[in-house]
C-alpha cells in the first residue's frame, strides 16, 4: 500500500521546543539538523542509525522506525489513551494503533470503577 505524504502538526513539549530553538540559533542554514550546513537526507539517517546500533551491539531487528514504536509503547504504558497515541502516530484509523499497542495498556478498569461514589 502506498502511503501519501500528508502534512501534519506534531506537538512538542516545552523542553524539546527550547532545545530545538537553541540548535536552530546555532545553525547556518534553514534546517535544525544539518551535515556540513546542508539538509540531512533521510537515507543517511537510517543508514547511520543502523551502523551505530550494530556497533553498540543492538539486535538486527532494531531499526530507526523502532524509535517510533518505542515512543508509542511508552505512551500507552503510561496510560495515554490509544486515541491520543493514534493521533500522534498519524494513523488514519485507531484500530491500527489498537492492533499494535492495546496489549500494553495498564489495567485501568479498576481505577475507572473506583470513580463511582455511592
Amino acid at each position: 500500500m502506498l502511503k501519501l505524504a500528508k502534512g501534519r502538526t506534531i506537538p512538542l513539549n516545552e523542553e524539546i521546543c527550547a532545545l530545538l530553538t537553541s540548535l536552530k540559533s546555532k545553525s547556518q542554514c534553514d534546517y535544525v539538523f544539518t551535515f556540513r550546513n546542508s539538509r540531512i537526507e533521510e537515507g543517511i539517517i537510517t543508514h547511520r542509525f543502523k551502523r551505530y546500533s550494530r556497533k553498540v551491539g543492538l539486535d538486527e531487528g532494531v531499526k530507526f522506525h523502532s524509535l517510533r514504536a518505542t515512543f508509542a509503547s511508552w505512551l500507552v504504558m503510561k496510560g495515554v489513551s490509544i486515541y491520543s497515541v493514534s493521533k500522534l502516530l498519524g494513523h488514519s484509523d485507531v484500530s491500527t494503533t489498537q492492533k499494535y499497542y492495546a496489549h500494553l495498556e495498564p489495567d485501568t478498569l479498576h481505577s475507572v470503577v473506583e470513580k463511582i461514589v455511592i
